[in-house]
């Protein structure tokens, strides 16, 4: 079945949106990472439904336009950058309350803010 023949079996109305990236919204839907099932659909494929905070959509994928692959060259170095930056924003605090507590645990130390920051200073280089 189409897509229209089943927004028509179920009085809906069928939307086309202007095309976006991953990174970007979809008109009327909102943030397009809740459209990851489509991003790794075929064309024609229909996905869902698929719960946003607007409401419960199906979507169809009309086209799927490749990545210019100029930019990514030049942008390579400042994306692997942000995304290793990111990471360790993530972890390091992971990382040291994990460090923190299960020496507490151990009964192996009394909290020393700047000793502990030099320790785990050294494991980042």
């Amino acid at each position: 079945k189409s897509l229209e023949a089943i927004a028509k079996e179920y009085g809906l109305t069928v939307k086309t949106a202007a095309p976006f990236n991953m990174n970007g919204a979809a008109e009327g839907i909102g943030a397009a990472s809740t459209l990851s099932a489509a991003f790794k659909a075929d064309v024609g494929d229909i996905v869902g439904p698929i719960a946003a905070q607007t409401g419960q959509f199906v979507c169809q994928v009309s086209q799927k336009i490749p990545a210019d692959m100029t930019q990514y060259a030049q942008n390579k170095g400042s994306v692997v950058q942000e995304i290793t930056q990111q990471r360790m924003s993530i972890q390091q605090p992971l990382f040291r309350q994990s460090v923190v507590d299960e020496l507490k645990r151990r009964k192996k130390i009394k909290m020393n803010d700047a000793a502990l920051s030099r320790l785990l200073s050294s494991y980042q280089s």
